[in-house]
């Protein structure tokens, strides 16, 4: 589960001795006491095991953060370096738990609804499967259709609602679409990540098309599971 992404007041005082920071740099009290204080309310709303109530008022306690930390950046981008021990590093510093609080938003929503990205992926790999459909002999474009459209653009998300189907309470239904499109990526999975294997594969026009029917038929189970979970 998501771990709490923000530091503590005694993490922040130890950044500050790092790098020099000084007091004050955002005038609405102390950036540690307020990570902190959103620290403890990250958890209270169910951080680290979020469900579906609880995924909104987590998220916004991130967001929160990111705001936070936003000020607190652009603040300290306008003062002078020599009022730092090393501005750059104090910067660089918040600029991580930024990228923290984006990450952990994404963890947080993904684990109430592991298709989320996927439902914005697949245009972008439905595109790649139609470029692969015009240019069926074109080895570049089928690795491209099947890394990073079917594995990643799509399939990450299909794996993790796979393994977590039970909890989250997917029909039986929903869990043969998911299941029926990791078989199909299964199927496919030596040939495609060894080079001499998948070069064969596309000189083989018989063994092409099973491949480009496959995907398609990955797609089209896809599009259903997507349909059917859509919130």
């Amino acid at each position: 589960m998501p771990r709490n992404p923000f530091p503590t007041r005694k993490d922040w005082q130890a950044e500050k001795t790092k790098f020099g920071i000084p007091d004050g740099i955002i005038k609405t009290g102390s950036f540690g006491e307020k990570m902190e204080k959103l620290g403890k309310a990250y958890d209270a709303r169910g951080g680290k095991n979020p469900d579906i109530k609880s995924v909104a008022s987590i998220v916004e306690v991130l967001e929160n953060g990111q705001a936070l930390a936003g000020d607190w950046l652009k603040k300290a981008r306008a003062m002078k370096p020599a009022q730092f021990k090393d501005r750059n590093k104090a910067i660089a510093a918040v600029e991580h738990y930024q990228e923290l609080f984006e990450q952990t938003a994404s963890r947080v929503q993904l684990a109430v609804d592991p298709l989320r990205e996927a439902r914005t992926n697949i245009k972008k790999a439905m595109t790649i499967y139609r470029n692969a459909v015009a240019n069926p002999a074109d080895e570049a474009l089928l690795s491209k259709l099947w890394d990073p459209a079917a594995r990643q653009l799509v399939g990450q998300g299909f794996r993790l609602a796979l393994v977590n189907a039970d909890k989250i309470g997917y029909s039986a239904a929903v869990k043969k679409h998911l299941q029926d499109y990791d078989d199909l990526m299964d199927k496919w999975m030596n040939t495609m990540i060894t080079g001499v294997e998948k070069k064969k594969m596309v000189a083989d026009a018989t063994r092409r098309k099973e491949f480009m029917d496959d995907m398609g038929k990955a797609f089209a189970t896809a599009t259903s599971a997507l349909a059917a979970t859509a919130p």
